[in-house]
């Protein structure tokens, strides 16, 4: 893992975001995971309700977080390639919100950003779908 890049928040609150390595891959578009660094993050520390939103889009010169509520958060441009992070709190995950990027243009686009869903930690377990172990048995990928 390469180092701890740090950012500053809108509201001043220090953030993490994965390595440098990570965020160069997910810019170049060989990231496996873009999930670990897109989306909705909840933020280790004091502030339980504090969580990070980071979006990207290549040729958006800013970027914002809409809110259900009619609220809008102006996203911090955190690497040059078109990655934006905001810091929010006060708001129980999951929460609906959509982002909307502007261009050069000045043209926006507004989406539902799909990584908006926290994933949970994940256990796959190796099973044998046959009781009798055989050497031609089926066997699957069971979620436990």
């Amino acid at each position: 893992m390469g180092e701890q890049v740090m950012i500053k928040g809108r509201s001043d609150e220090i953030l993490r975001y994965p390595s440098t390595e990570e965020v160069e891959r997910l810019i170049a578009g060989e990231h496996s995971d873009p999930h670990r660094i897109l989306g909705v993050h909840p933020v280790e520390g004091p502030d339980k309700s504090l969580v990070v939103i980071r979006a990207f889009h290549p040729d958006a010169k800013t970027a914002e977080v809409l809110l259900d509520d009619g609220q809008s958060v102006l996203m911090t441009s955190i690497h040059k390639g078109g990655l934006f992070a905001a810091a929010i709190s006060g708001k129980p995950l999951p929460f609906p919100y959509r982002i909307q990027f502007r261009f050069s243009d000045d043209n926006a686009w507004e989406y539902a950003d799909p990584y908006r869903f926290s994933l949970p930690s994940v256990r796959w377990t190796f099973t044998s779908s046959r009781k009798e172990p055989t050497s031609d048995s089926m066997s699957s990928w069971v979620l436990t």
